[in-house]
Order: C-alpha cells, then sequence, then structure tokens
C-alpha cells in the first residue's frame, strides 16, 4: 500500500535508527526503496543489511549526483499506492502508516494527500508526542470548482505528505537545484491535488543537526536556488486555484523574499543575483493586487527601478529591523522571566 523514499548520504551514524523506524510501523503493507547517492562511508553496508533482514526493503546504489536525482530513481521503482518520503537523519513515529491508512480507508475516493506535521529533534534524536494517534483531521476541497479550499494550511515541509501515487505521474524533483527543489516539488503537487486530509498531530521525526542542507552554510549557489525556486514556485501556481488563494501567495512571496533577503545580506556587491531577483519579481507584479498597499507599492519600485540599494531598501532593511527588534523583545522577556 505505501512507498517510501529514503535517500541516503553520509548518514550513516542515523540511517539505521531510520530505517528501524520503518520496521517498527504498525501498519505491515510497505515497501521502502533506499538510494544510496554514493556515499562511500560505509552507508551501502547498512542498506544492504536491511534488505537481507526484510524483502520489504529494496536497494538502489548510484554514483553521486544529489538527493533529487536519488528520489527521481527511486520513483521510477515505487509500486505502492501511496507514496511517502523519509530523509536518512529523520524518524516515522510507529504509528504514521496505520494512521495514514485509516485516514485513506475513510476519505472520499478522489483523496490525492494526507498532511500531517513534523515533530523537532536534533543529533540526539526526536521525542515524539504521547499521543498515538491523531488529534482529529478535516478534508479539503481543492481546485476551480467553488468549493472552499485551504492552501495556506497544506505548506509545509514536503515529507509531512503521503502522496497518492497517480498525483506525482510525471512530477520530478528539479536536478538542478541544490536547496528548495523539496518545497518546489511540494508546490507542484499541491496545484495538481483536489482532495487532501489535513491530520492534526506531528508523527514525522525532523532531526535538525549541524551539517545538514538546511543549517549549511550561505554561499552564492543557495542565494542563486532561492531565486529561482522563488521564480519556477510562481510559475507553477500561474492560472491555478492557487494564484487566486491571496493569504497563500502572500505568504509564499513573503517567504520567498525573507528567505533570499536573509541569505543575501551582506551580499550588496553581487549585482548578477540582485538582477536576476528583481527580474523575477516581473513574473508576480501582474498578480500584485493580492498584496497590501505596501507591498503593490514595493512590487512597483522594484521591478521599474531595477537597482541593488532600492531592493536592500524595501526588502532587505524591514526584514532587519524586523528581525532587531523580536530580538530585542526577546531580551527583554528573558531578562523578565529572570528577574
Amino acid at each position: 500500500m505505501f512507498s517510501i523514499v529514503v535517500p541516503c548520504y553520509r548518514v550513516r551514524a542515523y540511517l539505521q535508527e531510520c530505517l528501524a523506524s520503518v520496521l517498527a510501523q504498525s501498519e505491515f503493507r510497505w515497501e521502502c526503496v533506499c538510494v544510496d547517492d554514493g556515499s562511500g562511508d560505509g552507508l551501502d553496508e547498512i542498506v544492504d543489511s536491511a534488505v537481507r533482514a526484510d524483502a520489504r526493503f529494496r536497494a538502489v546504489h548510484q554514483p553521486n549526483r544529489g538527493v533529487s536525482a536519488a528520489r527521481n530513481r527511486a520513483l521510477a521503482r515505487i509500486r505502492g499506492e501511496w507514496v511517502l518520503f523519509l530523509d536518512g537523519d529523520d524518524l516515522f513515529h510507529p504509528h504514521l502508516l496505520r494512521e495514514v491508512a485509516r485516514t485513506i480507508e475513510t476519505a472520499p475516493r478522489d483523496l490525492d494527500a494526507v498532511l500531517f506535521r513534523a515533530t523537532v529533534g536534533d543529533e540526539h534524536g526526536v521525542c515524539f508526542p504521547s499521543c498515538p494517534v491523531p488529534l482529529g483531521q478535516r478534508f479539503v476541497t481543492l481546485g476551480a470548482d467553488g468549493a472552499p479550499a485551504d492552501h495556506r494550511a497544506m505548506y509545509g515541509a514536503f515529507c509531512e505528505v503521503a502522496y497518492r501515487r497517480g498525483l506525482l505521474d510525471g512530477l520530478r524533483f528539479d536536478v538542478t537545484l541544490r536547496y528548495g527543489e523539496d518545497l518546489l516539488f511540494l508546490i507542484r503537487a499541491i496545484v495538481r491535488m483536489r482532495v487532501a486530509a489535513i491530520q492534526a498531530w506531528k508523527p514525522y521525526g525532523l532531526r535538525l543537526r549541524q551539517g545538514s542542507a538546511m543549517r549549511s552554510a550561505v554561499t552564492e549557489k543557495r542565494v542563486a536556488d532561492g531565486i529561482a525556486f522563488g521564480e519556477a514556485a510562481f510559475v507553477a501556481i500561474m492560472g491555478t486555484p492557487l494564484a487566486r488563494d491571496a493569504s497563500f501567495v502572500r505568504m509564499l512571496y513573503g517567504g520567498v523574499v525573507e528567505r533570499i533577503a536573509s541569505e543575501i545580506m551582506g551580499q550588496v556587491r553581487r549585482e548578477a543575483l540582485w538582477r536576476r531577483w528583481l527580474v523575477a519579481l516581473d513574473a508576480i507584479a501582474h498578480i500584485d493586487a493580492t498584496f497590501s498597499p505596501w507591498q503593490r507599492m514595493a512590487l512597483r519600485v522594484l521591478t521599474r527601478f531595477r537597482r541593488p540599494w532600492v531592493a536592500w531598501i524595501l526588502c532587505v532593511m524591514p526584514y532587519w529591523v524586523k528581525r532587531r527588534i523580536n530580538r530585542q523583545k526577546l531580551r527583554v522577556w528573558w531578562a523578565r522571566a529572570h528577574s
């Protein structure tokens, strides 16, 4: 019933625990496709050992081509009706698949996805909430048929979703992106969804550790990928119900701007990156009716005067000021709490 995709690259210290969390599932109808992306640190031995121990594990070994290529390779080999993604250093709650299966069995026939959330941990592991079952769920109808939509609630991490296999036909990860490829995949999947179930629990164990992609240093490649993600994301939603969901568009726009603004801080002199970002804003200027007056004015100024210093004043400075204010508020709260 379930196909679990696990890309593996230099996570030898965590992979055994990751695969054990799959093996511990109370729902037994699953297969797990592990792709060793040329890790070269002995990780392949753990993968092969799991395959020998349980036939539901399947191994794919390839030269290092990146996480997107590894996930795409696995997607070409899956056989399950539903697809989940699990990073090699993360974990599943023991009842994740069981509860997703229950939702599928009680849901409308055109259900395309089941969404949940993540419990965050660190290098030492993840402590899941004690509640073994979802606290509640709701079904959301999407599309252009006039039914209510809740796209904002669906925008999380791409690995916090169980996707119907048919939804992913022809949909693959962008191998040119090293950062943001997962969120771009999620947005393109949301565009295709008709009905989704949103569960109110956190069965995905996300391990935030030093050295992971989420905590890697800001580089020119990372900033360029952030810009490319913003371009591709807005292209993906053009002409779809997502583009008419004002709250989703504002959230996506704000998220893209804030991420790029925070990462490009100190790189104002990189004219090429700034100019590419400003050109990308042209792609969303024609839907500026969904924005606040301040955002509309900023968009128009940016798209008319493509200058780094204008972008810095309108985009980077507000987030920089807001971050400083929030830090100061936190210091005041901390001082009062411990006085």
